[in-house]
């Protein structure tokens, strides 16, 4: 199997996430941007983990056979869904800004878990590996005008639980317990470590020149 290295940094990221796409982008790896098509319902047997690592498998199967016979795309696709469960309850990117409000009220001073869920697949032997890092987040209090006028900046709007760890929403957040970057939307560490496993990387870190 090919594999990601200096000469060859290629990977099809089946996701339209910015920030996967500058997470990998950092590792010096080029994503090649492919998302996939999945609708992203819950089943009401699974439990949130379950929910996620079913979503992150079946967006790199879908986007496989979307791009089934293209000899031009890398081997190896990442696929990746995150989610925010507060209290049992799974809290997914907000509706509109009365959706994002109520979100963000519910987590104001209260602790709750990020569960971020990535998948690596191969395009030639059709070989994945599924695994989720799940992260704890401690808010602080939050008065209300102060959570309207942030859901007012439309930076809530495309994020699970209304709030984006690496700007604006940062400054919500008391402390972590975990992997920063998985809060972000990919645990980079993790997912590097995946890919050796499967022999899909060589030589990273990448030198240049």
């Amino acid at each position: 199997m090919a594999a990601i290295s200096s000469k060859s940094p290629g990977f099809i990221l089946a996701s339209g996430s910015p920030r996967r796409r500058e997470l990998t982008a950092a590792l010096g790896w080029e994503p090649i941007v492919l998302p996939s098509s999945v609708e992203e319902v819950r089943q009401p047997e699974e439990s949130p983990k379950q929910y996620t690592e079913r979503l992150a498998s079946d967006k790199a199967r879908a986007v496989i056979a979307a791009q089934r016979g293209r000899d031009d795309l890398p081997e190896w696709v990442l696929s990746a869904d995150t989610i925010v469960v507060q209290a049992g309850k799974v809290l997914e990117k907000p509706l509109d800004d009365d959706d994002a409000v109520r979100m963000l009220v519910e987590l104001s001073g209260s602790t709750h878990e990020v569960i971020t869920s990535f998948c690596w697949a191969s395009r030639e032997s059709g070989e994945q590996v599924v695994r989720s890092v799940t992260t704890v987040v401690h808010f602080r209090e939050l008065e209300l005008d102060v959570i309207r006028r942030y859901v007012a900046t439309g930076e809530p709007m495309d994020k699970a639980g209304a709030y984006g760890i690496q700007g604006l929403g940062g400054v919500f957040v008391a402390s972590i317990e975990g992997s920063y970057s998985a809060v972000v939307g990919l645990p980079v560490s993790a997912v590097v470590e995946s890919l050796e496993r499967l022999g899909g990387l060589e030589g990273f870190p990448f030198v240049s020149g």
